[in-house]
């Protein structure tokens, strides 16, 4: 059964103080990990090779190396490769090393996918967080088949993704009751799906945000901010000190920054083909 997992890393003492340095650090290593995801981890990068059904394609969320980037992008490749993925998405953080990486991945072909801006949140410790009027929303947590299908289907939808099957929407339900480590969240517009958003504890104590989308026709009704007050609700409940989050530039980051997040700086997402000959990568 599929649930909301981490593959991140254990930061040693989880009591360490979150300073500008940890934060932008634990931004710059999370990468959405489903269940049966293979994840390589080396002193070099982070390797996530996630199961049929969410894509062809490998992500690459941390790069830390004093390595060519062409000596990186011919390994990451040949590996993804090898396990039938036909691209790779490299995240580029501020803190993504070597700084050549990025233009290193253009010059061979690849494309920016989406760019980002970086945000945190001091949770507070009573979880109250003022996002504004919302009038004729509701937010449900999932905890059903009949919830994930409203929010697998906005999902699919919004990010023009196939629907997983019934049978595929049941099994990962069954493991909603005992999954304690994070939690999904429907808003309903006048009795409506309209938007998704979750959240997942990670290794190192915080959280990260993800799985927002809205249906287009249900824009700026506050579906998006509703469903924020409950995350940083249940993030207080869960006693977690910080929310981490990758907000797009063109919708969510702006939202965000309006209710109080602190900007950490820029990501992107560069995608580009594992095979060879469709690049200057050559084996």
């Amino acid at each position: 059964m599929n649930s909301i997992s981490d593959t991140g890393p254990v930061h040693a003492g989880n009591d360490e103080p979150w300073t500008d340095d940890r934060i932008l650090r634990a931004l710059g290593e999370w990468g959405w990990a489903p269940e049966g995801t293979q994840t390589i981890n080396t002193d070099d990068y982070r390797l996530l090779l996630r199961p049929a059904g969410f894509g062809n394609d490998a992500h690459v969320p941390r790069v830390d190396s004093g390595r060519p980037p062409e000596e990186l992008v011919r390994e990451i490749n040949r590996t993804a490769r090898e396990r039938g993925y036909t691209e790779a998405v490299w995240s580029i953080y501020p803190t993504t090393r070597p700084h050549a990486l990025a233009d290193t991945l253009l010059r061979l072909g690849g494309r920016v996918l989406d760019e980002g801006a970086l945000l945190s949140l001091a949770v507070p410790a009573d979880g109250r967080f003022d996002v504004g009027p919302t009038p004729g929303v509701q937010v449900r947590r999932v905890r059903d088949a009949a919830d994930l299908t409203d929010y697998r289907r906005i999902i699919s939808t919004v990010y023009d993704q196939p629907l997983p099957s019934a049978e595929a929407i049941a099994d990962e339900a069954a493991g909603i009751a005992t999954d304690h480590a994070g939690c999904r969240f429907v808003a309903y517009i006048d009795g409506r799906p309209a938007g998704t958003g979750a959240i997942a504890v990670r290794a190192d104590g915080s959280a990260s945000l993800f799985g927002a989308a809205t249906y287009l026709a249900y824009r700026r009704r506050g579906a998006y901010r509703a469903i924020m007050a409950e995350r940083v609700r249940w993030a207080a409940e869960k006693r977690v000190p910080v929310l981490l989050v990758s907000g797009r530039l063109a919708t969510s980051a702006p939202i965000m920054l309006r209710l109080g997040f602190t900007d950490r700086g820029r990501t992107r997402n560069i995608g580009l083909p594992t095979d060879p000959a469709r690049t200057g990568a050559a084996d």
